[in-house]
């Protein structure tokens, strides 16, 4: 799998993966230009992941798409819903608005939705799919806080609660099963539960 925004991916590069690349994850948070501007990705952005889509949806890849929700989207949920059927992706992962730190935490009071909106949307999209579909996930800040991490280009990797990072262990140092089996920050069960979906997606 590759998860990029998709601004420097094109049919060359898609070459050089070969038969080694099966699931594509693009970044989607409206339904068109304008919207996709409010949530904060760049001009021009939102035609090259639909010039992307279509692109792929002929090939052999499977497609999954990441929006974050916010209130810049809020109401346009249902139109992203009607992109994601248009291109049969695979995969839609909802994310609910989590500020981490810094620029995030600045912008608070503009992108983030509440708990009960983000059930709101839960339950419409699960409305508009047939069970068979699409694979449908939505992450609320409470998943998000307990079951990511992260690792920075110095090779620490961390966890992040409530705008507060807390390292986990250092592969410059440590293989990845010493930080992972050694960890008690880290919610492992939510992970598994939360990444099962990808070990029976071949």
């Amino acid at each position: 799998m590759i998860i990029t925004n998709g601004s420097l991916l094109n049919s060359e590069k898609l070459k050089l993966f070969g038969d080694n690349l099966d699931w594509i994850t693009l970044p989607l948070d409206g339904s068109n230009e304008e919207n996709q501007i409010l949530v904060g990705r760049p001009p021009g952005h939102f035609s090259q992941v639909i010039k992307l889509l279509d692109q792929l949806k002929t090939g052999n890849y499977k497609l999954k798409i990441n929006t974050v929700l916010c209130k810049q989207n809020f109401k346009d949920i249902e139109n992203i819903a009607q992109l994601i059927k248009k291109y049969k992706i695979k995969r839609w992962k909802v994310f609910q608005f989590f500020p981490i730190r810094s620029a995030s935490f600045a912008y608070k009071d503009k992108y983030e939705v509440s708990n009960h909106e983000f059930n709101q949307v839960k339950a419409k999209i699960k409305s508009l799919f047939k069970p068979d579909e699409c694979s449908i996930h939505l992450a609320s800040i409470k998943e998000l806080e307990n079951s990511y991490f992260c690792i920075d280009p110095n090779g620490i990797v961390y966890t992040t609660r409530r705008g507060k990072d807390y390292p986990l262990g250092d592969l410059k140092k440590q293989s990845g099963r010493e930080i992972w089996e050694n960890t008690t920050q880290f919610d492992k069960k939510a992970y598994w539960e939360r990444t099962s979906w990808f070990i029976g997606s071949k």
